[in-house]
């Protein structure tokens, strides 16, 4: 049924313009224009509320031009329907169907549109085809690669040569592997791009051409890999904005199937276009105000060092910010580098592409700055102004064209550094093989400036592992390469905004540059609880679990003075969608206007400054109390165990754990330690695991070793406690030297990014009890009986000195200045152990109170007190953060004191405390299997209902109290939801059922609710 448009409303260039066909998801229009149909296009399209296919009339076809999306910034000229939440592919057939001579009426055009229209879901079944087929394809063609490889010395030999090669063009991590890899992705991925680019991409391409070249060699023909579905896709995709859709539909989904784990250390996520956009236009508004001039410059150089599909040089060249001037640019002052093979074909394409989109052109015009090359191996230190020597090149005659294309970038003095570095801290898991490659200049300068300024800052805060992340690295090898003048554009892990580790960052960028601009998008969704849910969305998706910023560096010699840094939050709560829709409204920099100006604090912090007066109290522990060197409350404290290896060291039950740990040392003691294989459902490998048993030799199963832990709040688990297969104890076992120590410890957090708690426990604590926890206990083990005996004295003359007096502690008549009390051992173990309150404390304490009854025990159980107390977390909220506690004088010692006892003995006994009465279940629910939170809508969102507790599906209880009490981030029965359930670790297939006990019994689950909602 034709609808007219009110003419009025679309332009007088418009001849004619009406709807064809409409649904519920999105609109069909045709128009005719006399002129400039494609802007005509364009405006019809972003003048409708939903999204719309836009069908015009040129020469003697119907071509349809437009798609309007709300989701973006500007109406988007594509062949593609965009429906709410996905994108859709194959409008090639859908074209030809409705294509037209001009001599058709409108009715013959509706029929075929709307035939085409019913028809169009047809396609959405190629896209879902191919995405679940890849995986098996790629499985198929990598057996393939494998058993042609084996035996052909021809391969081996040119697969050599190209290793050597590659070390030089990218980095000394290459070797044979990484060539088949490279070999593997071309044959599944090259002819895709020939498909949407219509031409032979790996004719074009120097490495591409040697790849298919070893192709040929092993014999591996095109009809090994059926393209029938992705073809149809393919060939359907028209214009350039549906091509990159296309491909970066291709490059996720690839790279997630073929090598997810190089996907987890690079992070490989696909950069939103509202993100690349409002880098460039920030860019742009910098040039322009500060250096008076614009992209379309010659004398500006732009580099994108770490590519991925390009989507930064390609809007770049779609935008508009290259005037007239796009030819120039294009062949002379853009570059851009890429070291993963799949996404250097990708990007290369792609701004190829654009390009002859834009210049509507028939010759073929190679992207020259494009390099398949490790940035962060190129040395920046090519700097404006400094005399330099390039190195002989090993790079063979084949790949001339690579290393003129080096050369060229090396030369040029960049102004511009744009884009998206990884974001990888190094590997965290060795039986992933994934380990960061070195950069030691880079390593070096970091450790010379942002390592060096730390120390300044803060001399105890010892190995910073956190300054080297790949976006760091990045940052420091762009400041270097942009010399004395430029701007810098990147989107990154936002933690160096707050981060205690980053403080020499933050300094060495203030000192570096003479304008900053952080706009934090937050999303940190390694927090927990309400502090979650305040950071929002992620704004890369699933691809990223970590804060993101952008940030904008600017260099600019005519300004003399140190960093002028404007902060902008983007707000709480927000989802991803509303973030983007943020961004994209504000479009650059110049976009927003409350920047709130920073002027850092002493300590280099931007954010969240800490109170200084904080410094003033005793400090609960530091690194020169344990050395000997200064004053604090407790003598030593420690990390919890890091096990790495938790599915293979914890388990609920005892006779799996023995089983699991059977299985672990076996394995290991079965291996070559210098090149073991590596299994992850024989074992959890690292290079300190080798280095560790090379120095002990082959080890058994020992039963002593198994001890009780508590893994996280609430939760306990038997472990195995061993100095090999334990990644690090720190000084936990001269806290618990035997399995049946007797001792208290409370953990806090360290440098963490929950809101600070304090928990106590008399097992074993595993680091992430606490985030990152550290560890005071109130005994430690003697270190030699000489130590011992003159402690013992020392000890017994405070006692006595009490017991002489005639003076006792108000709360417990039998004590003294020691910590030996009801429930601590004072004779057998305790002959091994001593008091960890110091000295000073004590006499502090006494002094201050004037109060001699005041024992280190007392000491102990006040510092917990004060822990909990809701205004010195909050006061010092900011310092919690950033350091460990230190202890203030209340002006009362015993009221926090007996809050403390009384707060230490529940937190012990949550297992046999009482109970909340939360009365009779409403449903019976069976054997105990999982529980969650029902959910309910809030603000438009769905949320964990915490009054509404469920259990095996079916709601149980609905009248749960709310409790402000939380450990690590969440409450003691957001604990339980979290962890008692059967788990099953899908890399070494090892099951924890926790729906059990640590006796193996069924669990109680009412009595254990009832409980922890009492505590909390």
């Amino acid at each position: 049924m034709r609808e007219p448009i009110d003419m009025a409303s679309v332009g007088d260039d418009i001849l004619d313009c009406e709807i064809i066909a409409r649904n519920d998801q999105y609109t069909i229009l045709y128009m005719e224009a006399e002129s400039n149909w494609k802007k005509m296009a364009k405006d019809v399209a972003y003048n409708q509320d939903s999204p719309c296919l836009v069908v015009t009339r040129n020469g003697d076809s119907l071509i349809m031009t437009t798609i309007q999306d709300k989701m973006t910034r500007h109406p988007r000229i594509r062949h593609i329907v965009i429906q709410p939440d996905s994108a859709k592919y194959g409008l090639g057939e859908f074209v030809n169907r409705i294509k037209s001579s001009a001599e058709d009426d409108h009715v013959s055009i509706d029929e075929r549109i709307q035939d085409a229209f019913d028809d169009f879901s047809n396609y959405d079944e190629a896209i879902r085809k191919f995405g679940e087929n890849l995986g098996d394809v790629i499985a198929d063609t990598k057996n393939l690669v494998l058993e042609r490889i084996h035996g052909n010395k021809k391969y081996e030999a040119e697969s050599a040569r190209f290793v050597t090669i590659c070390k030089e063009i990218l980095n000394d991590t290459i070797d044979q592997t990484s060539i088949t890899n490279m070999l593997i992705q071309h044959i599944v991925t090259a002819r895709i791009f020939a498909m949407v680019y219509d031409y032979e991409f790996y004719n074009t391409n120097s490495i591409a051409r040697e790849l298919e070249r070893l192709r040929d060699i092993l014999g591996i023909s095109d009809d090994i890999i059926d393209y029938t579905d992705i073809k149809l896709v393919a060939e359907s995709i028209t214009d350039n904005e549906s091509r990159q859709e296309f491909i970066r539909n291709i490059y996720e989904t690839f790279y997630q199937k073929f090598d997810p784990k190089r996907a987890s250390r690079d992070g490989i996520v696909y950069t939103p276009i509202e993100v690349v956009d409002f880098i460039l236009y920030s860019v742009a508004h910098i040039l322009e105000s500060e250096f008076g001039t614009d992209f379309s410059d010659d004398s500006v150089k732009i580099l994108d060092p770490f590519t991925g599909t390009g989507t930064f040089l390609a809007r770049l060249l779609d935008s508009g910010l290259l005037g007239d001037n796009v030819q120039s640019k294009y062949c002379n002052d853009m570059f851009a580098n890429e070291l993963s093979l799949l996404a250097f074909y990708i990007a290369t394409a792609n701004l190829e592409s654009t390009y002859h989109d834009i210049v509507q052109s028939d010759e073929y015009a190679p992207f020259e700055g494009m390099n398949y090359t490790d940035t962060l191996m190129m040395n920046p230190r090519y700097l404006e102004g400094k005399h330099h020597k390039y190195e002989q090149s090993k790079i063979d005659e084949q790949f001339v064209d690579i290393r003129k294309r080096r050369q060229k970038q090396r030369k040029t003095n960049l102004h511009i550094i744009v884009g998206n570095p990884p974001y990888s801290a190094g590997q965290s898991n060795y039986n992933d093989q994934n380990q960061n490659v070195e950069y030691p200049e880079i390593r070096k300068r970091i450790e010379d400036t942002y390592l060096e300024k730390t120390k300044t800052i803060n001399p105890t805060i010892g190995l910073v592992r956190s300054l080297y992340d790949s976006y760091i690295q990045s940052i420091r090898w762009a400041s270097d390469r942009i010399g004395e003048s430029g701007i810098i554009g990147f989107v990154t892990n936002g933690s160096f905004i707050r981060s205690e580790a980053a403080v020499g960052l933050r300094a060495c960028i203030q000192e570096e540059f003479t304008s900053v601009w952080v706009f934090d998008l937050r999303g940190n969704q390694r927090t927990q609880g309400e502090i979650s849910r305040k950071e929002g969305g992620k704004v890369f998706g699933s691809g990223s679990r970590a804060p993101v910023a952008i940030t904008i560096l600017v260099k600019n010699p005519k300004k003399n003075r140190s960093g002028i840094i404007h902060y902008h939050d983007i707000g709480d709560f927000h989802s991803r969608e509303k973030k983007l829709e943020i961004i994209r409204a504000a479009g650059s920099i110049k976009g927003i206007q409350d920047w709130c100006v920073i002027k850092p604090d002493k300590h280099h912090d931007w954010l969240d400054q800490r109170r200084d007066e904080f410094n003033n109290y005793l400090p609960m522990g530091s690194k020169d109390a344990k050395a000997g060197k200064g004053n604090a409350v407790f003598r030593t404290y420690s990390a919890g165990v890091a096990t790495g290896r938790d599915v293979w060291i914890y388990n609920t039950s005892k006779i799996q754990l023995e089983k699991n740990m059977r299985i672990h040392i076996d394995y290991c003691n079965s291996q070559n330690l210098k090149n073991p294989i590596i299994d992850p459902k024989k074992a959890k490998w690292s290079e300190e695991l080798s280095g560790a048993i090379v120095r002990t030799g082959k080890h058994d199963f020992i039963r002593k070793k198994n001890r009780t832990a508590l893994y996280r709040p609430f939760f306990k688990q038997h472990m195995y406690f061993d100095k090999v297969y334990n990644h690090r104890r720190y000084l936990i076992p001269k806290f618990f030297p035997e399995s049946d120590s007797e001792n208290k410890v409370i953990a806090v957090p360290y440098h963490a990014d929950v809101e600070f708690s304090a928990i106590m426990t008399d097992v074993v604590p595993d680091i992430q009890i606490n985030k990152n926890g550290q560890t005071f206990p109130l005994k430690i083990k003697k270190s030699d009986l000489r130590e011992r005996s003159a402690q013992s004295v020392h000890n017994s003359a405070i006692q006595d000195s009490g017991r002489v007096l005639g003076v006792h502690n108000r709360h417990d008549a039998g004590s003294g200045g020691s910590t030996s009390r009801a429930g601590v051992p004072v004779s057998g173990e305790d002959e091994m152990m001593q008091d960890n309150i110091t000295d000073y404390a004590l006499s502090k304490y006494r002094k201050n109170y004037k109060d001699d009854t005041i024992t280190k025990l007392d000491i102990f159980y006040y510092t917990y007190g004060i822990l909990h107390h809701a205004g010195y977390r909050k006061k010092y909220a900011n310092n919690l953060t950033r350091e460990l506690p230190r202890i203030p004088m209340a002006p009362d010692f015993w009221p926090f004191c007996t809050i403390g006892r009384k707060l230490a003995d529940l937190h012990l006994s949550w297992e046999t405390c009482e109970r909340y009465n939360l009365g009779r279940p409403k449903a019976k629910f069976g054997k105990y299997e999982k529980m969650d939170f029902a959910r309910i809508k809030k603000d438009g969102k769905t949320v964990k209902d915490t009054k509404t507790l469920k259990i095996n599906g079916i709601i149980v209880f609905e009248n749960i109290p709310e409790t402000k009490y939380r450990v690590n981030g969440r409450t003691p029965l957001e604990w339980a939801v979290d962890r008692y359930k059967l788990h099953t670790d899908k890399d070494s297939g090892i099951t924890n059922d926790a729906t059990k006990g640590l006796d193996g019994k069924p669990l109680d689950i009412v009595p254990l609710i009832e409980r922890l909602v009492y505590v909390g």
